[in-house]
């Protein structure tokens, strides 16, 4: 999640979501933005590794529930697990 510095007191926190729903394979977060709004979420969540290795981090995509107009994604990645 760029945009923070390891100082950052935000570094650290997530914000506030209405719901969660963790699955095996993907986390659906669920929040509330008021209209017009200009400021941003972050939300964390950890992951934990079973096996050391090279993975892909798959894009992560945000998007309004009642208008397909409305989104943001971020690319995915390769990570090195040790």
């Amino acid at each position: 999640m760029g945009g923070f510095a390891s100082g950052d007191a935000a570094a650290n926190t997530s914000s506030t979501f209405q719901y969660q729903d963790v699955r095996d394979d993907r986390v659906h977060t669920y929040f509330n933005l008021g209209y017009g709004q200009n400021d941003y979420s972050v939300y964390r969540i950890q992951l934990n590794a079973a096996y050391a290795g090279r993975y892909y981090l798959p894009t992560v995509g945000c998007s309004s529930m009642y208008d397909n107009r409305i989104g943001a994604s971020v690319p995915g990645k390769w990570v090195e697990v040790i």
